[in-house]
């Protein structure tokens, strides 16, 4: 199963249910509709389904959406070129578990590790 890795204030969002929307720098194709664990500091913390995507064109849109993605600054101080909006449904912990990321992995779905 691919893992999301994040920040440890994102991933408590996500998995609470407090944040529905994922912010990143690329559209996701490889993984929409998909069940995703959301990896944080080395631990597998839960899983959740990531669906469609959209790129955030506006400032103005970008602010509406504050509640669904948790970021308090404006779409340039995201810090990336272009700012996808990935959604997050059904959100799940599970008892923690390590994960590591395969050497030299890029992007946030590499991983050297298999669940049951």
């Amino acid at each position: 199963m691919p893992i999301l890795v994040m920040g440890e204030q994102w991933g408590d969002m996500i998995l609470d249910g407090h944040k529905s929307i994922e912010l990143r720098g690329k559209k996701n194709v490889k993984h929409a509709n998909a069940r995703v664990k959301v990896g944080v500091k080395g631990q597998c913390k839960g899983e959740v389904t990531v669906g469609g995507c959209f790129m955030y064109e506006s400032d103005e849109q970008f602010r509406a959406d504050v509640s669904k993605h948790r970021w308090n600054g404006d779409l340039k101080s995201v810090g990336y070129a272009e700012v996808w909006g990935w959604h997050l449904h059904k959100p799940e912990r599970e008892k923690e578990s390590a994960y590591q990321l395969a050497r030299g992995c890029i992007g946030p779905f590499s991983l050297n590790h298999t669940w049951d």
